[in-house]
């Protein structure tokens, strides 16, 4: 059943989801815990493989959803979240080592909240309107996506040169009409950035 409450980016939000529950107090997913309590017999293997199996499926089924929304995939966030993938009980094999570690990253994806459409999506008028309240009104949801990894480009970029935010996103405003694809407009704000901030 979809929502009634209309998402700002247009359409209908779907049903915010139910919060995941774990068989575990959700802080005791580490690798470290996770070994520790099978050393002492507190939790068998089986419940644990049983586990990561009902989980997996719960974020596998997530995972589908993120990616067949068109703006959400194009997200940097979202693709960090769905990036992953988890592997099947098979792939993983005997390791209990192994086994602790898939759990704590399933733990970790399913707590996020760009885990699901609804939150996700969330998430992403927030974070448009924290954009437009920083730099301005040029950024909307159409470019947000864009612009955000411009921005993260730019992070790791311009870690060398003293130089702000602002002047960065003021460059996305000027120039992300002029280049064909956004690798482009990242090439461009390197050269701008090695020549000094010169236009060319």
């Amino acid at each position: 059943m979809a929502s009634n409450k209309f998402s700002k980016t247009g359409g209908r939000l779907p049903p915010k989801p139910k919060p995941v529950k774990f068989n575990l107090p959700v802080e005791q997913y580490t690798p470290y815990v996770l070994l520790v309590k099978l050393g002492k017999d507190e939790i068998s293997e089986k419940d644990l493989r049983r586990e990561y199996t009902r989980l997996r499926n719960i974020a596998q089924k997530r995972i589908v959803r993120l990616k067949s929304d068109t703006l959400l995939k194009r997200l940097e966030n979202v693709k960090d979240a769905i990036s992953t993938g988890f592997p099947t009980l098979k792939e993983i094999g005997k390791s209990s080592t192994a086994l602790a570690g898939h759990l704590a990253g399933l733990r970790a994806f399913l707590t996020k909240e760009e885990s699901t459409v609804y939150g996700a999506r969330r998430k992403f008028e927030r974070n448009v309107r924290k954009a437009r309240e920083a730099v301005g009104d040029f950024v909307n949801e159409g470019n947000y996506p864009d612009f955000d990894r411009f921005m993260q480009y730019a992070r790791e970029t311009t870690r060398a040169f003293r130089i702000g935010s602002p002047e960065i996103a003021d460059f996305f405003d000027d120039n992300a009409g002029k280049y064909n694809t956004q690798e482009d407009l990242e090439d461009a704000l390197y050269l701008w950035l090695m020549t000094g901030g010169k236009a060319d």
